[in-house]
């Protein structure tokens, strides 16, 4: 079980946003031109808290901060050795083939029984009486015969469960991602405990947070240049996925989220940047943005 967040709260955007805009006053370049690019924050795609509703203690963490991991990948297990017991147990069971033989054996001979006397009741040699018994006990090992199969049919649904149950005790990532936190270690209790913190991180989220006055600005699809905020950065393209209908009345801002492909896990999560919209003409450093067509998705050629 996972608990996964999608994205980060407007007010706590536009907060983070605020600071970016003071720290990097004017630009070497000259004063940036108002209007022409917009602060924004690079985000994990989501974050998954990983929980089990399993009960017990921490055996193994197969990962540590840092690892990038697949969806389904295992990255820790529960100690399991009750459950481990219960699917032998329950494979011994479903295997045991002695009861259907012997069932089987009997139901062969019983119907070989029947068929003697039935010729034999034909010829009048025996009486209706034997006929009946025979006739019956062919029924009854029938009968036995189907109860047998049917137990060794519940004994491996059985195993089927014991071996889901099993399963459980292992972790597995539920998406594709970086693990940014481990927190438990070997031998501690996960009961209502998040286990770590994995982060999706391609895509990654581009959030920007705009005044009222550009709404209508920005359409859905829409490619733009951003320009994450690190030493040695490049500038990569990235599309519009979401432009929210709904003003927040009280900082009079709308949000604008693009989708920014990251293939290599290249570019980390929770940096700031700029974007570059297709009217824009003034780059970070004052001068204008690189010219030529965008590579979708990767650097600007």
């Amino acid at each position: 079980m996972s608990r996964i967040q999608p994205h980060t709260p407007r007010r706590a955007l536009a907060t983070g946003l605020a600071v970016v805009v003071v720290a990097l006053g004017p630009s070497p370049g000259g004063a940036r031109a108002q209007g022409m690019s917009s602060d924004c924050l690079i985000e994990p795609h989501a974050v998954s808290e990983l929980e089990t509703r399993e009960l017990g203690a921490l055996e193994e963490v197969l990962v540590d901060r840092g690892d990038l991991v697949q969806a389904g990948q295992p990255v820790a297990r529960l100690e399991s050795d009750s459950e481990e017991i219960a699917v032998e147990l329950m494979r011994a069971r479903a295997e045991m083939d002695a009861e259907i033989e012997e069932a089987r054996v009997r139901a062969d001979y019983a119907a070989r029984r029947l068929e003697r006397t039935s010729r034999l009741m034909e010829q009048s040699t025996v009486s209706d009486h034997e006929h009946d018994q025979a006739a019956t006990e062919a029924m009854e090992a029938k009968l036995q015969l189907g109860q047998a199969l049917q137990r060794q049919k519940i004994a491996k649904l059985e195993l089927r469960r014991a071996e889901e149950q099993l399963a459980r005790r292992t972790l597995r990532s539920p998406i594709d991602g970086l693990v940014v936190k481990r927190l438990l270690q070997v031998g501690e209790s996960v009961e209502d405990r998040p286990i770590m913190e994995i982060a999706a991180s391609d895509p990654l989220n581009v959030e920007i947070i705009k005044p009222v006055s550009e709404f209508g600005s920005v359409q859905v699809g829409q490619v733009a240049r951003v320009v994450p905020q690190y030493p040695g950065a490049e500038a990569v393209s990235a599309r519009v996925t979401v432009v929210d209908g709904l003003i927040d009345a009280a900082s009079g801002t709308f949000g604008v989220r693009l989708e920014l492909p990251n293939p290599g896990h290249r570019i980390p999560g929770g940096v700031r940047c700029e974007v570059f919209f297709e009217t824009d003409d003034v780059a970070t450093n004052g001068a204008p943005p690189p010219d030529g067509p965008m590579q979708s998705g990767g650097r600007m050629p």
